[in-house]
This record gives structure tokens, C-alpha cells and sequence, in this order.
């Protein structure tokens, strides 16, 4: 039988789930970010110090983590031993009778020692719920030199108005403006290196590939299509270069529980069937250091490669590829996108996971590619199969 534990540390806060102490196996649910995986690399460490235990590490994105860990714990699932939470739920769990008050922390922790606003998020009725291990703060980053062009100039304490009606100045709202029927926009990029210092600038798919395409004049590159360039790689690089209207969002729903390519993801999703543009100038900075997150795990991230074109390859075929009954546009769409797509090795997992996809979507799974995402026995077996 599985017991509530009474202390809860976070990430930011950490909550003991259930007690194990006849099992040998602790799983652990937390979010997929950069502070939850060096915290993974301490597992050895960990286990060394705790022979006969093994941990499972369960990461999601947050919101899905969310969902997942308030529905487990609702209903005394059971599934996770130890699961992360935030400032968001634990004064809503508090009040659920989910989480005791940590009383009994001992001398060598000190309470006044907490920096006040994260102590004040983890406290409900002057009584403490998680201890947190690490804190986040929100904040407005701007470019200076952008405001300067657009007349703009930043108060010292901007309210959210202000910050609407400066946004309406700038350029990607300007190109909304100018075209009501563009749903998302992306913009060039300005390659840094750790230092800051320019590398190159990104300017769509027309150069700096993510990996080699042999022959790119006969790829995708030759049209001007946003979504067909995705199938050769992820150009936007990243979620901070994605504006879109919220009736796209609410069309298509968020991102998905991929560790590396959610935007990807996303973008195809987006671009199957709305109408996205790129901004010819670089109104983002890309920084390129050793730890960027698709330098943590290979593996990982080929497997969502391939996922990612398994999952929403059919988007496009009939619609914008393999959509005439003439022969030589088929044989040229053949052509163009096998020039367009580098597995890096991979070909069997993508056709595998692409037969898995379609043969439980034709029988009327509704994202059947989402499995492989969830059932960690599934994708783990997938990545198995990867070549590095």
C-alpha cells in the first residue's frame, strides 16, 4: 500500500508522492528542462549512496506534467513516487488537503533564509507547503535598438498596456497588419556564439542546414514554401521565433510532449494548413554554446527527428506533394522530396514508426503518433533502435 509522505521538496518543489520502501524502483515525474536534467545526472550519485534502489525518470513538458501528476494524484493513481510541482499548484493543493505543512525541517534549514516572494508562493494560510530547490522570475527583455527605430521608449515600470501597444509598432505585428490572411510569422536569425559574438546570420532555409542535404537545388529549397522547407529541417530553430494569431493555437493545439522538436512539431502542424511567412530581416538571436539543450542526448533527438516526419508527413502529400494524376509532377514531387529529407541513418525507424502511425490512425486512433510519446516502453524501444 502506498502512503502520502509528508515532506515535499520542489523543482521547484519536490513532492514525495508515496512512500517505497519495498520497492526498488523509484519513479520520478518533473519537467523537461535544463535544471531537471543536471539534476537527472545526479542519479549515480544518488544510487551509490542508496544500494538496492534505481530510479525512473518520467520528463514532460509542463503543461502535459501538470495534467498528468493533478489527475494521478486525484484519483490516488499511484503512478509516480516523486513528482515536481510549482508555485502554481501548491497553493491549490494545500487547500485540497493533498500536501501537509512542512513543520518539522529541523534546525539546519532556515526558513528566513528563503527569498520572500517564493517563500510567500509555497505558503497558504502562514504555513510553509514545499521547500523549493530552485526559483524562477518573469521578466520584459526587449531590443533596445528596435524600440529606438519604432520611436518606443521603455518606462521603468511598463504596464501591460504599454506593452501591447509597443508590440503593435514592431515589425512581425506590422506584417499581420499588412496581410490579415498570414496566421504565423518567423523571422531571420543572428547566429551568437557564448560569447555574444556574430556567427553567421540564418536566413530561412536558404542556408545553414541543420545537416547535410546532398543535393539542395533539387530539394525543397527551389519553392518558396514555408511548409515544404520544414520537411528538410526545423529553420525557426527555436519557440522564441514563432508569432501566430490565438485562433491558430486554438485551432491546432499547443506543443507536444517532445523533448527536443515540439516546435517542429508545431510549425508542421501549423503550416499543413495556414498561411506562415518568414521576415527576410534577424530579429532573433540564436546562442550556440555546449549546452544547448539538443547536445544532451543524441539518440534522443534523432528519434524525435524521425518522429516528427512520421507524425505529419501525410499532412502534406495530396495537398501539396503527390497531388496530380500527372506523371512527371509525381516523378518531380518523388524526386524533390527525397532530396529534401536526411534521416541521418534512420530510415527503418522512421518507416516503422510510420507504419505504426497509420496503421492504428486507419483504424480510427485518434494521434495515434502520440503513443510513442507516452508509452515510454514504446519510445524507449524506438531509441533503441537509433543510430548515433
Amino acid at each position: 500500500m502506498r502512503m502520502p509522505l509528508r515532506a515535499a521538496i520542489g523543482g521547484i518543489s519536490l513532492i514525495l508522492a508515496s512512500q517505497a520502501m519495498a520497492q526498488t524502483t523509484l519513479t520520478v515525474a518533473t519537467v523537461n528542462n535544463s535544471d531537471m536534467i543536471r539534476m537527472q545526472r545526479l542519479t549515480g550519485d544518488f544510487t551509490a549512496k542508496n544500494p538496492g534502489v534505481t530510479l525512473k525518470w518520467v520528463t514532460l513538458e509542463e503543461n502535459v506534467l501538470r495534467q498528468r501528476v493533478t489527475t494521478d494524484i486525484a484519483t490516488k493513481g499511484g503512478q509516480f513516487d516523486i513528482l515536481t510541482i510549482g508555485t502554481y499548484e501548491v497553493p491549490i493543493w494545500a487547500k485540497q488537503g493533498w500536501l501537509l505543512p512542512l513543520e518539522k525541517l529541523g534546525p539546519g534549514y532556515d526558513v528566513d533564509d528563503l527569498i520572500p516572494p517564493i517563500r510567500a508562493g509555497l505558503t497558504v494560510n502562514g504555513k510553509l507547503y514545499a521547500a523549493p530547490f530552485y526559483g524562477e522570475s518573469s521578466m520584459i527583455m526587449y531590443r533596445k535598438d528596435l524600440f529606438e527605430k519604432a520611436g518606443l521608449k521603455m518606462p521603468a515600470a511598463p504596464t501591460w498596456d504599454f506593452i501591447a501597444d509597443a508590440a503593435k509598432k514592431l515589425n512581425q505585428m506590422a506584417e499581420f497588419r499588412n496581410d490579415p490572411e498570414a496566421e504565423l510569422l518567423s523571422t531571420w536569425i543572428e547566429v551568437i556564439d557564448a560569447n555574444g559574438q556574430q556567427l553567421a546570420i540564418k536566413e530561412g532555409w536558404h542556408n545553414l542546414e541543420p545537416w547535410p542535404i546532398e543535393h539542395p537545388e533539387l530539394s525543397f529549397e527551389q519553392t518558396d514554401d514555408f511548409g515544404l522547407n520544414l520537411l528538410r529541417g526545423n529553420f525557426v530553430a527555436s519557440t522564441g521565433n514563432i508569432l501566430m494569431r490565438r485562433n491558430l493555437y486554438n485551432k491546432i493545439g499547443g506543443m507536444r510532449n517532445l523533448r527536443f522538436a515540439h516546435d517542429w512539431d508545431f510549425l508542421m502542424r501549423a503550416a499543413a494548413g495556414a498561411k506562415c511567412k518568414l521576415i527576410p530581416k534577424p530579429l532573433l538571436q540564436y546562442r550556440v554554446h555546449e549546452t544547448n539543450t539538443t547536445n544532451s542526448n543524441r539518440a534522443w533527438m534523432l528519434f524525435d527527428i524521425c518522429w516528427v516526419l512520421a507524425a505529419n508527413l501525410h499532412r502534406f502529400e495530396g495537398k501539396r506533394i503527390f497531388n496530380s494524376s500527372d506523371r512527371e509532377k509525381s516523378m518531380q514531387d518523388l524526386i524533390t522530396l527525397y532530396e529534401s529529407i536526411n534521416l541521418q541513418g534512420n530510415d527503418k525507424v522512421f518507416w516503422a514508426m510510420r507504419a505504426f502511425i497509420q496503421s492504428l490512425r486507419s483504424q480510427g486512433v485518434e494521434n495515434p503518433e502520440e503513443l510513442l510519446l507516452e508509452d515510454n516502453d514504446i519510445r524507449e524501444k524506438f531509441i533503441g533502435y537509433i543510430t548515433v
